[in-house]
């Protein structure tokens, strides 16, 4: 069997990362030894030569042997020394250290595999509070997570703040997963996420002295105005925040202009974040979703080659690389969903991925598979894009009653977002009850005067009714966009204003020069005549 001497040369060999070595000769020792041996120093050698396939990536044999260690610690209890009480000379049952728990938890999801993740949990589960680590609180949040399982996610998350209040992706998984969770107790949802704030908050509070328990409670407002979908209370915490060249700082508020659809703000504030930090990979997804609605192709372009260079294991990357395949390819081409699909695996909790894989399925007319991703993207992170999404989805699938049930569950989580309640509206005006559908755009604007997604479809609205004059002036009282100003040159189409149309696109091409759609218009309204 395995002695100190044995011990000490199998360390050094792991310590100085030889680990073929180490485990040729781990295995020449453990084949000359008593394999029911129980010692320490048996199991310390057994457990390091499971450590060096490990970092081979040999996961199956390095289970095998951590599973046989776990296995003696069960079935053969060590010997105690004998003291003053017959009690506590009897031998004992040793539990299996959390260490070891973890070493086949870990080993479990790099094999993968349903019955893998089983597993691991269970391994990690068993470990009593006092032992989990922040790094296994936070692994057993995410897999609950993508299990479906929010509630159980959430009080993870909440361990993991409780033992490193300064864990930033706990707090914002926090937050998530009680917002996903309280969708399941909506009489009840108010009152929880109220509570989940007050928690948080309280944590900073206590340290009310401290520069940096201020600047990470000012953070987690700003969060929490992102998560409830209130994007420009947001963006004030933001500007409030003493660390305004930050970069997730500044990610944060071009997430927020992207979210309200206020594009050149969005795309001003990722243009700088690329040139301070060439290398900077949070929010460049969305940057590229901008960039491909511009119609600005080379720096799409750019920007997946730039990307898949420097960080091709972020799912963000492979989100961009999707995008810049779908701009340059026939609708019909299914290369960008492979691209999209890649992203998932990277990071399973990334519910943007699965968006953007449902829009693909669903614009290529597969839109059952496309509401399953939206479904998944759902139970991950119930967000306002989601609830788009699988609005839009089932409005395609002729599934009204489907579409207005889920737009309803998002003004009920979201009730002062104006993208909620216009998206609403534009089921109702799907449905042909206009007059509900105005109600809801009209809420929308009293939330948000520039909200587009009221604006728009209420200029249609208008339209429909025979008031093109009105929808001229509601269009032309706006702050222009390039939405806006096509949607007014259709109007003037329509009418047959030539020059009014003409000076609608002419702006249009004023505020973004690479836009394909607004240079097509204006060749055809040439080409016509008109």
């Amino acid at each position: 069997m395995p002695g100190s001497k044995e011990l000490s040369i199998l360390k050094n060999l792991v310590c100085e990362k030889q680990y073929q070595s180490a485990i040729q000769f781990g295995y020449l020792v453990i084949g000359a030894s008593d394999a029911q041996n129980t010692t320490l120093d048996n199991i310390e050698f057994t457990i390091l030569v499971g450590d060096a396939l490990f970092e081979q990536k040999q996961y199956q044999r390095s289970l095998a042997l951590y599973r046989s260690v776990a296995e003696k610690f069960r079935m053969k209890p060590f010997e105690t020394k004998p003291t003053n009480t017959a009690f506590d000379s009897i031998p004992k049952p040793v539990q299996i250290p959390p260490s070891l728990r973890e070493k086949i938890a870990t080993c479990c999801l790099e094999i993968k595999g349903e019955l893998m993740e089983k597993e691991a949990i269970e391994q990690l589960s068993l470990i009593d509070t006092e032992h989990r680590s922040l790094k296994i609180c936070m692994t057993l949040a995410s897999l609950h997570r993508c299990r479906g399982s929010a509630k159980t996610a959430a009080n993870y998350y909440l361990e993991a703040v409780r033992t490193n209040a300064y864990c930033l992706e706990a707090i914002i998984g926090y937050m998530e997963t009680t917002r996903v969770a309280m969708s399941a107790s909506a009489s009840n949802s108010g009152k929880l996420w109220c509570q989940t704030m007050d928690t948080l908050r309280q944590t900073y509070d206590q340290d009310s002295c401290s520069s940096i328990a201020k600047l990470v409670r000012q953070w987690v407002d700003l969060q929490y105005y992102k998560i409830c979908a209130r994007p420009q209370q947001a963006i004030t915490i933001a500007r409030q925040m003493s660390s305004p060249g930050n970069l997730y700082i500044m990610n944060d508020v071009a997430e927020c202009y992207y979210r309200m659809a206020r594009s050149q703000e969005a795309l001003v504030l990722f243009q700088k974040i690329r040139t301070a930090d060439p290398y900077f990979i949070n929010g460049m997804d969305l940057f590229s979703t901008l960039l491909r609605n511009i119609g600005n192709i080379n720096e799409l372009r750019k920007l997946a080659d730039d990307t898949m260079g420097f960080a091709a294991q972020a799912p963000e990357t492979w989100i961009i690389a999707s995008v810049a395949k779908s701009a340059m390819t026939e609708a019909s081409d299914y290369s960008s969903i492979d691209y999209a699909m890649r992203a998932v695996p990277l990071a399973p909790c990334f519910h943007r991925s699965y968006l953007l894989v449902a829009s693909q399925l669903v614009a290529q007319g597969n839109t059952s598979e496309g509401i399953r991703y939206f479904l998944k993207a759902l139970s991950i992170n119930k967000d306002v894009p989601a609830y788009q999404g699988i609005v839009r989805a089932y409005v395609k699938d002729n599934n009204g009653r489907a579409a207005l049930a889920a737009a309803k569950e998002s003004m009920d989580l979201f009730p002062e977002s104006p993208v909620a309640w216009a998206m609403a509206g534009q089921v109702y005006h799907g449905l042909l009850k206009n007059k509900l559908a105005r109600n809801h755009y009209n809420e929308a604007l009293r939330l948000d005067p520039q909200c587009a997604d009221a604006h728009l479809p209420l200029s249609d609205l208008d339209c429909e009714e025979g008031k093109q004059q009105d929808a001229i002036r509601r269009l032309t009282s706006e702050i222009p966009s390039e939405q806006l100003l096509l949607k007014l040159a259709s109007i003037h189409v329509a009418l047959r204003d030539v020059e009014s149309a003409r000076a609608a696109y002419q702006q249009a091409l004023h505020l973004n020069p690479s836009s394909l759609r607004a240079k097509e218009l204006l060749a055809k309204l040439d080409e016509y005549g008109m």
